[in-house]
Parts: structure tokens; sequence; C-alpha cells
């Protein structure tokens, strides 16, 4: 009966700390996916943006604000650079926002371009127009859409 009783609270305490771990793998896939969203959607609006005119203004509050969405993903991917199932989550969101600018064709080539990018390190909206590559970085990021 002792027996019993101990392999009872193994089973309980194993199913536990498996359930905890699916939460936190589902979680970080979930916010993952939300960033790839709002990436892809910044990114669309920015790509339409320079197809249309041929630059990206930084004078122009929407571009601002699009690309430090841009930038917000891409400190997260890099936090998460060695997490193959954070990316893959992100790609996946990308593909999901429905822009039809990233697709299941080019979603991880943008992904993969976008974490390795130079030009977003340390970019901030108080600083955004100091900071001469990051319309060179945005621009060079839909190299990988086509």
């Amino acid at each position: 009966m002792k027996r019993l009783s101990i392999l009872m609270m193994s089973i309980a305490m194993l199913a536990f700390a498996s359930c905890n771990t699916l939460q936190k793998v589902a979680s970080s896939d979930s916010a993952a996916a939300s960033s790839g969203q709002a990436c892809a959607v910044a990114t669309s609006a920015l790509y339409k943006t320079y197809k249309s005119t041929g630059k990206i203004e930084l004078t122009n509050i929407s571009n601002v604000t699009n690309i430090l969405t841009v930038v917000t993903s891409y400190n997260q991917l890099k936090a998460h650079k060695n997490d193959s199932n954070y990316r893959k989550a992100f790609a996946s969101g990308a593909v999901a926002a429905g822009t039809g600018v990233i697709t299941s064709a080019n979603a991880d080539t943008f992904t993969n371009t976008l974490m390795n990018a130079s030009g977003l390190d340390g970019v901030t909206a108080s600083n955004i127009k100091q900071k001469t590559q990051t319309a060179a970085t945005i621009i060079s990021l839909f190299g990988a859409l086509k």
C-alpha cells in the first residue's frame, strides 16, 4: 500500500512537471507567433511604402512606428537566437498575418535575415533619426521577400 502511494505521488509530480514545461513552451511559441505577426504587418506596410515611393522616410510617423515594431521583433528574435522552436513559431506567425508579403516560401529566409541584421541594434524612438543604417537595414530585408 505504501509503495502504491509513493508510485501515485511520483506519477502526479511527473505529470505536474510535464504540464508546466508544456505550458512554458506553448507560451513561448505564442509570444513568438505574435511577434512574427506584428513584424509581418509592419514589414508589409514598409515594403508597400518603399515600392510606391522608392524610400523609407524617417520623418513619417507611420514609418517610424512600423520600424520600431520591426526592431522590437528583431530584439525578441536575437534573445531567442538559439531556440529553433521560437524561430519556427515566429515564421509561422509572420505567414499567418496574411499580408501576402511574407509567405511560407520566404518566411524562413525573412526570419533569418531579420535575426542577422546588424543595423537595428540600439534603435529607439528617441534616436531613430540618428541611426543612419536603420532605413537601409529595413530595405535590405525586402530582398528576402522576393
